[in-house]
Formats: C-alpha cells, sequence, structure tokens
C-alpha cells in the first residue's frame, strides 16, 4: 500500500475506472456518488436491451473484489467536497454530465429531456406512448436509443430530426429505422405548440410528445473556486493532463471532455495513472494512441477470409482464448472467470505470454520498473 488516500466524487464509467486503477496501484480508495446504485448512466440510463444488469453487475462485483469504500446515496455539495478534500492526497470529480440542455425555443418547456425519459424507464416509471407520435430531437446514438424504446412503448410513430447529418452510429440508425423511425436533416425548429413541431423551412410534424436528445452538462455546484470551469460547466485542465486548477483535484470522464461511456472508462484510467505518478514522484507521460504492429498479431490463428473484414482479429483485444495461462512456462498467470492474476514472484519477465497472444492484448513492462513501483 502507498498510504495514499484519493476520493472519487461519482460512481459511474469514469468514477469507478480511476477507482478500480488507483486500488490496483495501492492507494486507499473512498467513492463517493448521490444514487443509491453504482454505474452511473450505465446503470439509470441505457436501456436493458443494450447493457443487461447481470452483464453491468459482474463488471461491477469485480471492483468491488477491492478494498474500496463506497458511499451511496451521499450527494456531495461544496461544504463536503471541502471536507473531502482536506481528508484526502487527491480527488477526483466524476460526476459526468446530469443536466440536460433546453431547447431556447417557444414552447421549448413542452419538450421533454431524454435523458430523464431513459431514467424512468429503468427505474419503472415508463411513459404511456400508445397511439402516440413521437418527434425525437437529436439523432445521435442517444436519440436512436429514445427512438427505439418510444416503439417498444408503443408509439404509433417516431420522427427523429437533427440540424445536421446524425452521428449516430450505423447500426443504432439502422435499428431504428427497422422500427420504422423517419429521421429527418437538415431541419431547424422555430416553435413548438401542443400538437406540432413547427420549422423554419414552414414545415410542421404533428407530435404527442416531443423528447430533446441533445446532450447534457456538469452540475458544478459541488466544486470550490479553487477549481475552474468553463462556459460549458466543464473542469479546465491543461492538455494532456487531468489535473485541475486545484492541484488537488482531477476530473476526468465527462466532468472534462464529453464523449462515449468508453472515453470516460479510458479517462477514467489516465487520470489515475496520473495521479499515482504524482503522489509516488514521479513524471507522468501521457501515453500516446498507437496500433498493434503487425508483427505482434499470430495470424497463424486465423483461416484466410474472401474478404479482409470477414478476417478481423479484433486486434488489441482479449477473448479469454487461455494461449497466454497454457504457455507461461512457470505457471505464474492463471485466471478465474474474466479476471487474470499474476504471480509477480514466479513471473521472470521472459514475455512468453506477450509474444503467444494471437491479438497482441497483453502489453510488456520492464520488470525493474515492476520491482520499483512494488517498493513503493
Amino acid at each position: 500500500m502507498t498510504g495514499k488516500k484519493v476520493s472519487v466524487i461519482g460512481a459511474g464509467p469514469a468514477g469507478l475506472s480511476a477507482a478500480w486503477q488507483l486500488a490496483r496501484r495501492g492507494h486507499k480508495v473512498e467513492v463517493y456518488d448521490a444514487t443509491d446504485d453504482l454505474g452511473g448512466k450505465l446503470r439509470k440510463a441505457i436501456p436493458r436491451e443494450r447493457l443487461s444488469d447481470d452483464t453491468l453487475d459482474r463488471d461491477i462485483d469485480r471492483i468491488k473484489t477491492l478494498s474500496i469504500t463506497f458511499n451511496l446515496k451521499k450527494r456531495v455539495d461544496r461544504s463536503l467536497f471541502m471536507e473531502i478534500r482536506a481528508g484526502s492526497d487527491a480527488v477526483v470529480v466524476a460526476t459526468g454530465a446530469q443536466v440536460p440542455r433546453r431547447l431556447n425555443i417557444p414552447g421549448g418547456e413542452r419538450v421533454l429531456s431524454g435523458l430523464r425519459f431513459l431514467v424512468d424507464i429503468n427505474e419503472g416509471n415508463a411513459m404511456d406512448l400508445h397511439g402516440k407520435e413521437v418527434v425525437v430531437v437529436g439523432a445521435g446514438n442517444v436519440g436512436m436509443d429514445i427512438a427505439c424504446e418510444a416503439w417498444r412503448l408503443g408509439a404509433k410513430k417516431v420522427t427523429a430530426v437533427d440540424i445536421q447529418k446524425p452521428l449516430a452510429f450505423g447500426k443504432e440508425l439502422d435499428m431504428a429505422r427497422k422500427l420504422g423511425t423517419e429521421i429527418l436533416w437538415p431541419k431547424f425548429i422555430d416553435h413548438v405548440d401542443e400538437r406540432r413541431v413547427h420549422f423554419t423551412d414552414g414545415s410542421a410534424l404533428k407530435a404527442d410528445t416531443v423528447i430533446a436528445s441533445i446532450g447534457e452538462t456538469p452540475d458544478t455546484s459541488h466544486l470550490p473556486e479553487s477549481v475552474s470551469v468553463d462556459e460549458q460547466g466543464r473542469v479546465v485542465s491543461a492538455e494532456k493532463s487531468f489535473q485541475s486548477t486545484d492541484p488537488k483535484v482531477y476530473a476526468c470522464g465527462d466532468s472534462l471532455t464529453a464523449g462515449l461511456v468508453t472515453d470516460a472508462v479510458g479517462s477514467g484510467r489516465l487520470a489515475a495513472m496520473q495521479i499515482h505518478a504524482v503522489l509516488t514522484g514521479r513524471d507522468f507521460i501521457f501515453p500516446e494512441k498507437r496500433l498493434v504492429p503487425k508483427k505482434r498479431i499470430t495470424t497463424a490463428y486465423f483461416g484466410a477470409e474472401s474478404r479482409e473484414i470477414d478476417r478481423c482479429m479484433s486486434c488489441g483485444t482479449c477473448i479469454l482464448c487461455d494461449k497466454c495461462v497454457e504457455a507461461c512456462p512457470r505457471e505464474a498467470l492463471t485466471r478465474n472467470g474474466e479476471i487474470f492474476t499474476i504471480d509477480t514472484v514466479r513471473c521472470t519477465g521472459c514475455y512468453t505470454c506477450v509474444n503467444v497472444c494471437p491479438r497482441g492484448a497483453i502489453q510488456g513492462e520492464d520488470m525493474a520498473e515492476l520491482i520499483l513501483e512494488k517498493a513503493y
């Protein structure tokens, strides 16, 4: 153990990722969240058809195996934040973006929050849309989730509109369209009344229910003045850094930069790496993104295909094939379910596991650096 304590505010994908990485590096970690469960938007907003409770629970249960203290139903205000800061060597702000953006147009108060719509469904309070015509404002990935859920709730017609070419992934667009969703762009809304959405080009769509999916911004009311935020409410940090203007406070996920869930998880990991470096007196070098070298891919494991797309090797992704476990000459590598464990006493750093991995998913580290890290 390092003897250092790090507090994480927010138990969503970014906060849990940071907590996991920090605990693995020997720090005492304490997590705070205002809700009654772990997962943030993964738990509250993503449709269960896309992410089941069982799948999410399995990943969160892995995090719970570490010595992390979780404080649920604990909303952090500015006063509590300052108490937490005083009792911690570092604080991670990972509260995400929870404040829905509103349409600043006449009738905008008639438009429902897409985030609230999805949360209500997962909490068992879904609205009744049977026989109704629904207009979704915003054709990103979340907008397509809303459209699909509207169909499942009995909508008669669902139309998604956007001011630009839809940013949703092709798979998400296809899923919504297969259910019958019409997607229109570019469409600029002029106003909304009781029965229609009116556009600046003079056209209109009949709408019993209008749901906005135009993003959210962070709630920064709990942050002290020492932590600067920009006009969008995101914590200000230097380029390639997660440290705020308060040297003791770091940010990750949507609290720092808007992005996908995978971006939030990666952000939490990198923030933890920087905090670990600072708390152990080392320099933090922001890792550069790189492709897995072709020579690291063992193509002999893959059959020839007529099209390259059919021969995708999932480069850099572990598929639990166990070739590394079977090949280790000192039996230093074991697997229990989805969790791999390396016995650092047995491991000699021979790189057999790195070399045998078909997909280049295992990274090797200098053994001297690992020994130095254990000394801390």
